[in-house]
C-alpha cells in the first residue's frame, strides 16, 4: 500500500443503542507530491446502519477533505447487538489501490444491558474462589459463554458450570470459579496471578465485548503450620519433611532422656539389709518403704498403731502382716551378725 494520503477517525470505539446514531468525522490529507482522486469504503458493518455523506473527491498536493460517517444501528434478528469491527479505507479512483485504512470499533446494544462482576478482585490463599455474576438487562434472553484468561501452566481453574450461558431478560446468572496452584512448584509464596472473565456474545466472528469483562488478581500464600520447617525442608516432598522432622524429635528425646540420667535426678537406691544391721538394729516401716531411724521422723505410736515384737536368741521375729509392700525390708533380710535381741517396730 503507496502512503499517498492519511486518513484519521474522530472515534475509533463507540457504543451505541438500537435505534441511536453516532456522527464520526473522517479527515483525509495528501501528503503525496501528485494530486489525488480518492474514494472512501466502509467495510464490516451492514449497509443499513451507517451513511457516508461523500465517497469520492479530489485532493490537491497537500490538500484536506473532511467528511462525516454517521453510524444508526437498527434492532434486527440478522444483526444482533454486540461488538462489530469495522474498516474505513482510502482507495484510488479505480477502488483498486488501497492509500490508507483505520479500523473502529462498534457495540450495539443498551447501555448496562450486560455485565460480568466478579467478587472479590484480589484472593490469596492456599486456593481462590470467586463468584462471577452474569446480569442480563435485556429484553430479550442473551446466550453468553463465558471464556477465562489465565496461565494454565501455572493454575487450575473450575467453572461450575458447562457450555454458554442462557440468562433470560432480567435474570442474574451465578458462576463460581475455583483456582488453586498446578502443582507445588508452580507458583512461588507470594506470586500474583492475572485473571480476566470475558463474557463472549454468539456472532459471526465471536468477538469478545470489552464492555462484558473483568479482571481478578490471585496472590498465592500457602497454609502456614505452627510449627514451620525450615526453608531447606520447605522444598522437599511432603513426605520427606514429615519423616525429617519425627527423625528430629526421636533425636530431641534421646539427648533428653541422656541429660536427665547425668544430671543424678533419677530414683535414689534403697538402703540394703547390711547397712541397716550396721547402723541400727531398729528397723521402722513407714508407707511401705524401709527408712533407717535416723532418718525417719518421729512417729506416736499406740497399741492400736504398733504391733512390737521381741525376739529371742533362738528364733527370728515374724512380723503379724502376712503381705509384703513392694520394696520393704522384711526382717528376715537383717544380716544374722547383728545380737537378735532387737525390737522391730512396724508401724501402719
Amino acid at each position: 500500500m503507496t502512503q499517498a494520503v492519511q486518513l484519521d477517525i474522530s472515534e475509533d470505539r463507540v457504543r451505541l443503542e438500537p435505534g441511536a446514531h453516532r456522527i464520526l468525522m473522517l479527515t483525509v490529507t495528501n501528503i503525496g507530491r501528485v494530486p489525488r482522486q480518492c474514494r472512501l469504503i466502509v467495510s464490516g458493518l451492514p449497509p443499513a446502519w451507517y451513511d457516508l455523506a461523500d465517497t469520492t473527491f479530489a485532493l490537491p498536493i497537500g490538500g484536506t477533505s473532511t467528511t462525516t460517517l454517521v453510524l444508526h444501528p437498527l434492532p434486527s434478528t440478522a444483526c444482533p447487538t454486540g461488538l462489530y469491527l469495522f474498516r474505513v479505507q482510502v482507495a484510488g479512483a479505480d477502488g483498486l489501490e488501497i492509500l490508507d485504512a483505520t479500523v473502529a470499533a462498534m457495540t450495539v446494544g443498551f447501555v448496562g444491558d450486560l455485565r460480568v462482576e466478579v467478587d472479590p478482585v484480589e484472593a490469596q490463599g492456599a486456593r481462590g474462589t470467586f463468584e462471577v455474576r452474569v446480569v442480563n438487562a435485556l429484553p430479550w434472553t442473551a446466550t453468553v459463554p463465558l471464556t477465562v484468561d489465565y496461565p494454565p501452566d501455572a493454575l487450575q481453574l473450575r467453572l461450575d458450570v458447562v457450555g454458554p450461558l442462557v440468562i433470560p431478560a432480567g435474570v442474574t446468572q451465578y458462576v463460581r470459579m475455583q483456582v488453586a496452584p498446578r502443582n507445588s512448584r508452580a507458583l512461588q509464596v507470594g506470586q500474583r496471578v492475572d485473571i480476566t472473565v470475558r463474557g463472549v456474545q454468539q456472532q459471526g466472528d465471536n468477538v469478545p465485548d470489552p464492555h462484558i469483562l473483568q479482571q481478578v488478581h490471585f496472590t498465592y500464600e500457602p497454609r502456614r503450620s505452627v510449627l514451620a520447617l525450615p526453608p531447606g525442608l520447605q522444598q522437599l516432598p511432603r513426605w520427606a519433611a514429615l519423616l525429617s522432622l519425627i527423625l528430629l524429635l526421636a533425636l530431641a528425646a534421646v539427648v533428653g532422656s541422656n541429660r536427665l540420667a547425668a544430671s543424678g535426678l533419677g530414683a535414689a537406691p534403697l538402703p540394703t539389709n547390711t547397712t541397716l544391721g550396721a547402723q541400727s538394729p531398729v528397723v521402722t516401716w513407714q508407707q511401705g518403704y524401709a527408712v533407717p531411724p535416723q532418718f525417719a521422723r518421729p512417729t506416736v505410736t499406740s497399741p492400736a498403731m504398733m504391733i512390737a515384737t521381741t525376739t529371742s536368741t533362738t528364733s527370728r521375729p515374724t512380723p503379724t502382716r502376712t503381705s509384703t509392700p513392694p520394696h520393704v525390708l522384711t526382717p528376715s533380710s537383717i544380716s544374722t551378725t547383728t545380737p537378735l535381741s532387737t525390737t522391730i517396730t512396724i508401724t501402719f
